[in-house]
């Protein structure tokens, strides 16, 4: 992936912006659906292998609606509905941002990200580096797991 970094190694530009889209479809569906259920089924799919984990996809840019247009024909009867989100939009939104800057700076693929970075590890993180500048939340993730 063509990386945009200044000296700092700092996640800028349009690599920021496809980070806040994830963000955004990870906020989106936890409103919708079980949080967990949703991660783990979309870090795996296809579309976030070809439209995410990819150099240039439309969808990297796009709404979190229309990203999901296409991600609920692949793993749709899989998710499950929920009235009441099962985590806060703050902390969705957070755990999507994140796992796209980690693929951005590491280029481990999503499905494998997970595996080495679980979801359950990412809930663990969040109280500590939710206010910390994104940059050095991802700094500190690839420090502990050495990538």
């Amino acid at each position: 992936m063509a990386r945009v970094y200044d000296e700092n190694h700092s996640i800028s530009g349009i690599n920021y912006d496809i980070c806040e889209t994830q963000a955004m479809l990870f906020e989106y569906a936890a409103k919708r659906y079980v949080f967990d259920n949703f991660v783990e089924l979309y870090m795996k799919c296809d579309f976030c292998r070809r439209a995410m984990d990819t150099e240039y996809s439309r969808f990297q840019l796009e709404t979190e609606r229309e990203c999901m247009d296409f991600i609920l024909p692949e793993i749709g009867e899989q998710l499950v509905s929920v009235e009441t989100p099962t985590i806060s939009g703050e902390v969705a939104y957070w755990i999507g941002f994140v796992y796209r800057a980690l693929y951005i700076r590491t280029e481990i693929p999503s499905k494998e990200l997970i595996k080495k970075v679980p979801l359950s590890v990412m809930y663990g993180y969040y109280p500590g580096l939710h206010t910390v500048e994104e940059n050095m939340q991802i700094d500190i993730i690839c420090e502990d797991y050495g990538f």
